[in-house]
């Protein structure tokens, strides 16, 4: 992820495309294949990833979170919804989630 906050996306999808051809059972891989492909090319192209950590990691509270944050941009909002109570049932305090369903419902 330090080729990421240093602006180098390409660079850092490339590694972490490597990484899951040798470990393709790592939630925390594909986590971060999203993350990336979220800032690059949007919010659909990181679904396919964030679904596949929860498939292989279902209790990840920030996957749930960014999952929900690409569903918001493409405003499928009830299933942001549902992604976003997934985080509260996990960390009920988690104030980022709170806000976010706010938003959507625009309380």
């Amino acid at each position: 992820m330090l080729l990421l906050a240093a602006g180098r996306r390409a660079e850092a999808l490339e590694r972490l495309e490597h990484c899951l051809v040798l470990d393709p059972s790592s939630a925390d891989m594909f986590a971060n294949q999203g993350i990336v492909l979220a800032e690059m090319s949007g919010a659909q192209e990181s679904l396919y990833c964030f679904d596949r950590s929860l498939r292989l990691r279902a209790d990840h509270v920030e996957v749930h979170f960014n999952r929900g944050n690409s569903l918001a941009r493409l405003q499928r909002d009830a299933e942001a919804l549902a992604a976003f109570d997934a985080v509260l049932c996990l960390q009920p305090c988690h104030l980022s989630a709170m806000q976010a369903k706010a938003t959507i419902l625009q309380l």
